[in-house]
């Protein structure tokens, strides 16, 4: 008879022994698989790529939905890519007086896989769903430069854009999280503040570390969840909650569940 995921039980007349011996096995294949994961061949297929994904490279993906083409942006969107591209391509940004002059079209892409194997989503198809009907994977941790500070954010986007096609992310950034709160509590409760459209900034994907989740400070009224479709709301407060388990399920090579959802 099976006992739990070792099936391999072969000698009744000795059970424990067996069985001992079965799951040791079985943790010294899993330790040599965690170390070494070209040896775990029945990781090759769930690695594989979906239909109409784009490796960027450095274990990012890009991943559908896919618009069907590049669509005019809203002048706070465009605002945020003229600062964006007065860093990174500055003579293309000198072609225009000043950023309430700049226009802007981009393809979005909805979803992007991280080297952790998380899926970020974007508040671009997220927002077609009513709370209800929705497990947020849209806010994420980045870091824009190597000794900068870690920052959180909601991505409304993903594209490319430049002669480059750079993988970026338009992402509205929370505010600094309460530090006398984050203090009293031993580093433990982050409490950050929605901004909104307020805040718009253009980061590189590959500066994003990790998907976060933001709980309200003060839950919403229930009879708004078949209603709510901005889920995210200015002025309001959350806090951060990383995945339990994340760093285990690496290790064991475990895929976000959201990277079998074709939009």
């Amino acid at each position: 008879m099976p006992i739990g995921s070792i099936s391999e039980i072969k000698q009744p007349s000795n059970p424990y022994q067996n069985l001992s011996q079965r799951a040791l096995r079985r943790c010294q294949v899993n330790a040599i698989k965690a170390m070494i994961p070209a040896l775990d061949r029945s990781q090759a297929k769930a690695h594989a790529l979906p239909r109409g994904a784009e490796d960027i490279g450095d274990g990012f993906v890009l991943l559908r939905a896919l618009d069907s083409c590049a669509r005019k942006l809203l002048p706070s969107e465009a605002q945020a890519f003229y600062r964006y591209f007065q860093d990174a391509e500055p003579d293309f940004a000198a072609g225009f007086p000043s950023q309430d002059d700049f226009e802007f079209k981009a393809r979005k892409w909805a979803r992007l896989r991280l080297p952790n194997a998380l899926i970020a989503r974007s508040a671009w198809k997220e927002c077609n769903k009513p709370l209800s009907k929705l497990r947020l994977a849209r806010c994420v941790k980045f870091v824009v430069s190597e000794n900068g500070p870690t920052e959180v954010g909601e991505v409304r986007f993903f594209c490319q854009v430049g002669s480059q096609r750079r993988p970026v992310a338009l992402i509205s950034v929370f505010g600094p999280h309460d530090a006398q709160l984050y203090a009293d509590s031993f580093e433990t409760v982050e409490v950050r503040e929605y901004r909104g459209s307020a805040a718009l900034r253009v980061v590189d994907v590959k500066s994003i570390k990790t998907v976060v989740g933001m709980i309200p400070d003060e839950m919403p009224d229930a009879a708004t969840y078949n209603t709510d479709y901005t889920h995210l709301h200015t002025g309001s407060r959350y806090f951060v909650v990383e995945k339990l388990g994340l760093k285990v399920g690496v290790l064991a090579g475990s895929d976000d569940p959201e990277m079998d959802i074709d939009e």
